[in-house]
């Protein structure tokens, strides 16, 4: 995760999420969301639907600003939920 003066800045950048995935391990840190079910059905949701993070539809937890994490027991999407068509 980012120190305090990061954080600090990229409070400030209205148009992006950060979401913390906790557990995700990774040398290069960019491909936890292939081998993560639930990152990958996120991603899906937000494509899928435009829903915002912190949503019904994506019940991401806040921490602070823009910053999310991905809560204890979040589970996959089920197909329904996303449209066919947009």
């Amino acid at each position: 995760m980012v120190g305090q003066t990061e954080s600090e800045i990229f409070a400030n950048v209205r148009n992006v999420h950060f979401i913390d995935v906790k557990g995700a391990s990774d040398l290069f840190g960019h491909t936890y969301y292939r081998d993560n079910p639930v990152v990958l059905s996120d991603i899906a949701l937000l494509i899928g639907t435009g829903a915002a993070p912190g949503s019904e539809t994506r019940p991401l937890a806040s921490r602070q600003k823009n910053f999310r994490e991905i809560p204890e027991g979040y589970s996959a999407v089920q197909a329904e939920q996303i449209p066919a068509e947009r």
